[in-house]
């Protein structure tokens, strides 16, 4: 699909940090870290120390299963507080020199967790994916681990996310290979009680807002990446 050379993948970890609050911050940092910092396992440790001073015994930050729908769920975007999702949703360049969509979240029927701690256990377990729509080709292939970000009330006694999350591209993606691409975003979401919910959303990738590096950069690693296999929330065209 690329002629570039390959490169190592690397992750654009919290890409666009400076503009949500610190509490998303660390734990989507948290939930990134966990598979990005150490490459030993795909479903490395979520877990803290035991009050006894005993070693953690290790758990995947997520578990592949078949799930039941209890909840409901609704991808929008928005810096702010919760926002529709547009048709088209701009780029944003990140700090460290990737891409990324910012997503928010409505849920309801589902266990908000505790916006004051960050570093709560009952917080809910938030993962979103992002294709192409006409390859099925991941832009996340390197992200495995949810973020762990509680929620607030909203209007119609549902909860949302207070702060928008960038959804970090793998650093081989450019501009010119998202700009004016069709992207399949697919969320889970899985609260402390074992409740689920899922959702598509679908837009089309605008050309980042703001000043970016002209494209394509000589120096970019090279898109290596298979199709998926087929979605497990099915297709949105």
């Amino acid at each position: 699909m690329h002629s570039r050379s390959a490169r190592p993948i690397t992750s654009n970890l919290l890409g666009k940090a400076p503009s949500i609050g610190f509490g998303l911050a660390l734990t989507a940092a948290l939930g990134g870290a966990a598979c990005h910092g150490r490459e030993p396992d795909p479903d490395v440790v979520d877990a803290g120390s035991n009050s006894d001073g005993s070693e953690p015994v290790p758990r995947p930050c997520w578990v592949d299963e078949v799930r039941v729908s209890t909840g409901t769920a609704t991808l929008g975007t928005g810096d702010g507080r919760f926002e529709p999702m547009p048709e088209m949703l701009p780029l944003q360049h990140g700090t460290q020199g990737g891409y990324n969509l910012v997503v928010n979240v409505r849920m309801g029927r589902l266990a908000p967790g505790n916006p004051d701690n960050p570093l709560d256990p009952g917080n809910p377990r938030t993962r979103v994916h992002a294709f192409f729509t006409d390859t099925n080709v991941p832009l996340t292939l390197d992200s495995h681990c949810p973020f762990r970000t509680a929620y607030v009330p909203s209007a119609g006694g549902d909860y949302e996310l207070s702060q928008g999350i960038p959804l970090l591209f793998d650093n081989c993606w450019r501009a010119n290979d998202l700009s004016g691409r069709r992207i399949r975003l697919e969320l889970e979401l899985v609260d402390a009680t074992g409740g689920y919910a899922t959702a598509v959303a679908t837009v089309t990738a605008a050309a980042p807002t703001g000043s970016y590096p002209s494209e394509p950069e000589p120096d970019a690693p090279g898109c290596q990446h298979a199709h998926a296999p087929p979605p497990a929330l099915g297709w949105d065209l």
